[in-house]
């Protein structure tokens, strides 16, 4: 009996021949990490038949081999009985699988390289085990594939959550057992819409649901079965600020003005905001256009999809206008009837009329109040007009201004 190793243990089974043949006993760990064969050939006590005939087989008739898995060859010795005198096993390639003296084969590598045209078969690496009894000999050929593939690993998995914008490089992607085909099928779709083969870099550009499917290739690059899903929920760029382009303003009573406003950042993904005024019988807003319905005070407001506000308060008075024709215009924005020492004057207003953004002497941003339309630069230079052109020609702006108004002679009128 075998001496068991240090640490070791030694357990014996006892194999009883029942009837002449050939049987083949394969020890497994409980682990199935080891593997043990022999092949046992029962004959008749005292037999000493030649050997006249030799054919080989395998349980089931199968003809491949797994890369990493073994195969047991079963020869069949004629006449039913005999056993050789000499017996030996080669494999025409051990670089794709070895073969033991009692005929097990086991498949070391998977390589369509080594494909040769004469030991090819469906376009697998093909060996061919070769048994020889006495002076006899027969072959089994055995196509050899790749392993199974059991599991997929990849070595940067997602968060649970994607920003829009946000890029996840899903790294390695390795197969298991390592001695399976080490190719994969990326699948994409977006809240059930297929997206199709993309590559392990992803950048998801909307809000949704992002599904991704690893799916791991067979022979001939067919799916196998063996897939990894991530299903990644894709959430937007939230807004980080909103202000107005006003704190405060004052309104004449029937006058309107436009609130602009900035949003940050520039990214984000819903830029749709929401007006309010707090007190629609004094104010009224739409899309930005606050409207003065009556006297008092009003707040309106802005308010974003995720619930940033910025608010402006409006104060309504039954006064037209304070701004009259002919006034002054200083540089911050004021105006006076009386020329002010201690301001810039940058023009002199010459009409009331409704405002037009577009129009370069619009005054509105800093007097909405009072529908400024243009205002005359200072020196007064005659070829600017307004929309009184059809009242006073071209060059008779600077007539009108001195046929109504007084003003210092540095204005040049």
């Amino acid at each position: 009996m075998p001496r068991p190793i240090v640490g070791g243990s030694f357990l014996c089974s006892i194999a009883t021949a029942l009837a002449v043949g050939t049987a083949s006993v394969t020890v497994t760990t409980n682990d199935g990490n080891k593997i043990s064969n022999a092949l046992i050939t029962v004959v008749k006590q005292g037999s000493a038949e030649p050997v006249t005939g030799l054919t080989l087989t395998t349980d089931g008739y199968v003809d491949y081999v797994r890369h990493g898995k073994t195969i047991q060859i079963i020869p069949n010795y004629t006449p039913a009985g005999s056993y050789p005198g000499e017996s030996k096993w080669y494999s025409s390639d051990s670089n794709l699988a070895v073969v033991d003296e009692n005929g097990l084969v086991k498949a070391v590598s998977f390589d369509y390289s080594r494909s040769h045209s004469y030991y090819q078969q469906n376009g697998y690496p093909q060996v061919v085990i070769t048994h020889i009894a006495d002076d006899h000999m027969a072959v089994y050929k055995l196509k050899v594939l790749p392993a199974l593939p059991e599991r997929i690993v990849v070595s940067n998995p997602p968060p649970s959550t994607l920003v829009v914008h946000d890029t996840w490089d899903m790294g390695n992607i390795s197969i298991l057992p390592e001695e399976a085909e080490q190719s994969v099928q990326i699948i994409c779709s977006y809240d059930g819409a297929f997206g199709g083969g993309i590559s392990s870099v992803f950048t998801p550009a909307k809000v949704g649901v992002m599904s991704v499917q690893i799916a791991a290739n067979g022979e001939h690059g067919q799916i196998a079965g063996v897939n990894l899903i991530y299903n990644i929920s894709v959430q937007p760029i939230k807004e980080t600020s909103i202000t107005l382009s006003r704190n405060s303003y004052t309104l004449a009573k029937g006058s309107s003005m436009a609130l602009t406003y900035e949003l940050k950042p520039s990214t984000a993904t819903y830029k749709d905001v929401e007006w309010s005024s707090s007190n629609p019988s004094v104010a009224v807003v739409r899309k930005g256009i606050v409207e003065a319905v009556s006297k008092g005070t009003s707040t309106i407001s802005i308010r974003t999809r995720h619930g940033l506000t910025a608010s402006c308060t409006v104060t309504v008075t039954d006064n037209d206008s304070s701004v009259k024709v002919g006034d002054f215009y200083y540089s911050d924005g004021t105006t006076s009837s009386e020329l002010l020492s201690n301001k810039t004057p940058v023009g002199v207003v010459f009409s009331l009329l409704d405002a037009v953004a577009s129009d370069p002497k619009h005054m509105a941003k800093d007097h909405p109040d009072c529908k400024i339309y243009s205002l005359e630069t200072v020196p007064i230079l005659p070829d600017f007009l307004s929309t009184n052109e059809e009242t006073f020609a071209k060059g008779k702006v600077g007539t009108y201004i001195r046929a109504t108004f007084t003003h210092p002679s540095r204005f040049e009128l």
